[in-house]
């Protein structure tokens, strides 16, 4: 997966593709809760990107997406990891890191 990118001073989106059932190999569509917030290198959260909540992208095999507020202290060339908590209920809970580069936009 190509790190994602963060545009300082900017409204985000965290995006996840994909999302799969480990044992099953099926995408998870439309699950009951998937959380998030945005982490330092050492697991501290970044206020105020905490209690993200991604929402299932309709129509896609397990694409979700979060704002990540404008008003994030994100400080260019500093590495994050966007942290997600997956629940879909008995055996679908989990959770995973993503890496994200902070960058000037400059487009």
């Amino acid at each position: 997966m190509a790190q994602a990118v963060l545009y300082v001073g900017n409204t985000n989106g965290a995006r996840i593709l994909g999302l799969r059932d480990a044992l099953h190999e099926s995408y998870l569509n439309n699950l009951t809760t998937v959380t998030g917030s945005v982490r330092t290198a050492d697991g501290a959260a970044l206020s105020p990107a905490v209690n993200l909540t991604f929402t299932y992208q309709a129509g896609t095999d397990g694409e979700y997406v979060a704002a990540i507020p404008a008003t994030a202290a994100i400080l260019a060339g500093t590495t994050y990891l966007i942290h997600v908590d997956v629940n879909g209920g008995a055996d679908l809970v989990g959770s995973f890191d993503f890496e994200a580069k902070a960058e000037t936009r400059r487009e």
